[in-house]
C-alpha cells in the first residue's frame, strides 16, 4: 500500500473522509473562536489563514493556549482582597 492509497476516491472511504472533514471544519470554527476571544477581527484571522494555512494557525494557537496555561501554573495569581 502506497501513500497515495489514502488520497483515493474509493466509495468505501467516504465515510472514514467525512469524518475527518468534519473534524477540520469543527477546528477550524474552533480557532477562529479562540481567536476572536483574543481579541482579532475576522479580517485579521483571514489574514493569518491566508498567510499560514488554517492547519498552521490552528497548531499556533493550540500552542500558544497550552503555553498560556504553563504560565499559569507556574506562576501563581494574586487575589487582591480590597473590595
Amino acid at each position: 500500500m502506497t501513500d497515495m492509497d489514502d488520497t483515493t476516491n474509493d466509495v468505501d472511504d467516504e465515510e472514514h473522509r467525512t469524518s475527518m472533514v468534519q473534524a477540520c471544519i469543527k477546528g477550524r470554527e474552533e480557532t477562529h473562536e479562540r481567536l476572536r476571544e483574543l481579541g482579532f477581527s475576522d479580517d485579521d484571522i483571514d489574514t493569518m489563514e491566508r498567510h499560514h494555512g488554517h492547519v498552521e494557525l490552528a497548531r499556533g494557537v493550540a500552542d500558544g493556549l497550552r503555553w498560556a496555561r504553563q504560565q499559569e501554573q507556574q506562576s501563581p495569581t494574586l487575589i487582591d482582597d480590597r473590595s
